[in-house]
């Protein structure tokens, strides 16, 4: 960074330099103060129906990865106590997770069409609740594979589903900005809730960590269901 502040030109015509260093700075927070990101501030001039559903699809986005990305976190603690598990049997199941992700992705979300990505997106939230529980209670393998499997369909679907509804709103010359602010918004979940998770997992038990969890999806579906598949205004905006 001193290199370049003291040794390199700057390149951008004066015509072009911002006017204010205060209002440079406030603009480069938005892009870190999750407030701002999650309601998309950096994005000027949107509609109000894009500011909406960008707004819901964020929350959504951050809700669903918070939880889901806490509970991936602890499933290496579970393997590890209650199957005793190595770092081969491990390997092996993150192996059939992967395996199976690919096979769903390549075989069947690339051919979910527009209108249904929202629908894709709340059933397999939802099967992220039966998954859980199996998981919770599993004390065999073969249990265990059930929950992981249906773990694995599921993640296939959530994110390329959620993005690829984000990715259709705003102008063209907003798109970048629009999917990059989402991957903060997915960075800064994966961020907090492994902590969250692990916290829960330790203190209270994978039974009541696992359960807690697969409850809390009810409210990215509570908010998929009320705010974004109304289809009526949906259709006619979104998919004419």
């Amino acid at each position: 960074m001193l290199i370049i502040l003291f040794f390199l030109n700057e390149s951008l015509p004066p015509s072009r330099r911002v006017k204010s260093i205060a209002r440079s700075m406030t603009t480069a927070l938005n892009y870190i103060n999750p407030h701002s990101l999650l309601t998309f501030k950096p994005v000027q001039k949107l509609s109000l129906r894009d500011k909406t559903h960008l707004t819901v699809t964020g929350f959504v986005y951050f809700s669903y990865l918070l939880i889901y990305s806490g509970l991936e976190y602890t499933i290496s603690f579970l393997t590890y106590s209650r199957f005793n598990y190595s770092r081969m049997d491990q390997g092996k199941m993150f192996f059939f997770i992967g395996l199976s992700m690919v096979i769903t992705q390549g075989g069947f979300v690339r051919r979910i069409p527009p209108h249904l990505e929202l629908k894709a997106a709340y059933y397999a939230i939802g099967l992220l609740i039966p998954c859980f529980l199996v998981i919770a209670i599993a004390h065999s393998t073969v249990l265990l594979y059930i929950g992981v499997l249906l773990y694995a369909l599921s993640t296939a679907f959530v994110v390329p589903c959620l993005t690829s509804h984000v990715s259709r709103l705003g102008s063209p010359s907003q798109k970048g900005t629009i999917i990059g602010i989402l991957r903060s918004i997915g960075a800064l979940s994966r961020a907090l809730g492994p902590l969250l998770f692990s916290t829960i997992y330790w203190s209270q038990g994978p039974i009541f960590c696992y359960i807690f969890g697969s409850l809390l999806f009810v409210i990215p579906l509570t908010c998929i269901r009320w705010k974004l598949l109304d289809q009526k205004r949906t259709e006619r905006f979104f998919y004419k």
